[in-house]
């Protein structure tokens, strides 16, 4: 998932990009972080950059970032981080099973992904 971040954009250009992406059926998600951060696929962001039209605008794609939750029925923590989803998932798979950071007082709770931009989870699995 890409994010497109129309911030910097003035309105006529947030409504031309709006304009490309419903002519071409792109599929976008608003963020809930604001209504000028829409949630595409790689391919239709690589779409919208590759428009010859919106060689000047001032929009900004990056990558989707998401953080590390842990819940048990008492309590919840987070990593508080803003990395990729397989850092991640990748962080889980090490450690999950350890006493690394809060994997040793979640055990048996969950250990979960969550897209910091969407505001949800996007992975979720048993602490051990």
């Amino acid at each position: 998932m890409k994010v497109l971040d129309l911030s910097n954009c003035c309105k006529e250009q947030q409504n031309n990009v709006t304009e490309f992406i419903n002519d071409n059926n792109i599929e976008s998600k608003l963020s809930v972080n604001s209504d000028k951060i829409l949630l595409l696929s790689d391919i239709d962001a690589n779409k919208i950059e590759n428009e010859p039209k919106f060689e000047w605008y001032d929009f900004l794609i990056r990558n989707c970032t998401y953080d590390v939750h842990f819940d048990d029925e008492n309590n919840s923590n987070c990593k508080g981080w803003a990395i990729s989803l397989a850092e991640c998932k990748d962080y889980i798979d090490s450690y999950n099973g350890t006493n690394e950071s809060y994997f040793a007082d979640y055990k048996g709770g969950t250990v979960s992904i969550y897209c910091n931009e969407l505001a949800e989870t996007v992975y979720e699995a048993e602490v051990k």
